[in-house]
């Protein structure tokens, strides 16, 4: 018999956590205005189940004219220890060749870590934003 689905499963939610619906699990940045600098835009611990799944970096669009942009990358952390550094330019035209506007990164989750993801972006445009999402499959739970 299958779990039953939380309440608050029908409700998204945007910010730092990780949200879990029954075996699956989700965690969505929300929009952040892109800055010359380090953003977190992830931070969460997980729980008993480890999780396969795909952390996605949307690089820092223009939400007036999509042919503007800004390079982004987003360093991903887990227990403190860098795993991973992605890449994406909205653009296309960045100086270290092109990258696509989002990419993603499999990976796998061990129980209980600490998983936080820290976005740079190329210049500090008020009207351009970065995202950050997790979607994923927990096993290992009951």
């Amino acid at each position: 018999m299958e779990p039953a689905v939380q309440p608050e499963a029908s409700v998204v939610q945007t910010g730092l956590d990780i949200s879990y619906i029954g075996k699956h699990c989700y965690a969505y940045s929300g929009l952040h205005v892109a800055t010359q600098g380090f953003v977190t835009h992830l931070s969460f611990t997980t729980g008993s189940g480890y999780i396969r799944g795909i952390i996605q970096l949307n690089g820092a669009a223009d939400d007036d004219n999509p042919s503007q942009g800004e390079e982004a990358t987003c360093n991903i952390y887990f227990n403190d220890v860098s795993v991973s550094l992605i890449k994406a330019d909205p653009t296309g035209s960045g100086s270290a060749g092109n990258a696509p506007s989002s990419i993603t990164q499999d990976v796998l989750i061990p129980p209980f870590t600490k998983v936080v993801c820290i976005v740079d972006t190329g210049a500090a445009e008020s009207d351009r934003y970065t995202s950050v999402t997790l979607i994923g499959r927990v096993y290992g739970i009951r």
